[in-house]
């Protein structure tokens, strides 16, 4: 469980910032001392692109001579995921990968998902079926097996539009907790 707090109490410090800086930083250190290939998944917005440029800048620093593989999964070429993540892709100079899939496809893998899961939770399972596929793709065509990615930070930082939509703070912060539990 998360330690309790005052919301109206919360002051963003430059402490705070320098904190989260080195946790990010050092989170993917730790990553990268594996001896097999690394890549990220790249939805284009602000997690998965700052880990991203994290990796990528961490891996030159090391020595790390391959390109660093980004994944990104949309329904179609103007999904706004694949087009944001093709610019941050080709800003850091990643290998990107755009993985495509159809309702159709969502549909037929469905019991796969399910299986994978072990739920029957509907917001779990539509949010799982996108990862599915960029996973079930890095497995078959690649060679990377370390996957970073953002996933986690809108659940701690409140990133999802719901929680605008929550009454109070405190509810917000509710939803948040349970999420994260």
């Amino acid at each position: 469980a998360f330690p309790k707090y005052d919301i109206n109490n919360v002051k963003v410090t430059d402490d705070v910032l320098t904190n989260i800086r080195s946790y990010l930083i050092n989170a993917v250190q730790m990553r990268l001392m594996s001896h097999r290939r690394i890549g990220c998944m790249l939805s284009g917005g602000l997690d998965s692109s700052l880990i991203a440029a994290i990796t990528v800048q961490e891996a030159r620093k090391r020595g790390i001579t391959y390109p660093i593989q980004t994944f990104s999964i949309g329904m179609d070429e103007q999904s706004p995921d694949l087009l944001a993540a093709r610019k941050v892709a080709d800003h850091l100079g990643t290998e990107h990968h755009e993985i495509r899939f159809s309702a159709e496809d969502a549909i037929s893998h469905l019991r796969n998902v399910i299986k994978a899961l072990e739920s029957y939770d509907i917001t779990t399972i539509r949010a799982s079926i996108g990862m599915y596929f960029v996973s079930k793709y890095i497995q078959e065509k690649t060679d990377t097996v370390v996957v970073l990615s953002g996933e986690g930070a809108d659940e701690v930082c409140q990133g999802y539009i719901y929680f605008y939509r929550q009454p109070t703070p405190e509810e917000g912060d509710k939803e948040s907790h349970g999420l994260c539990n």
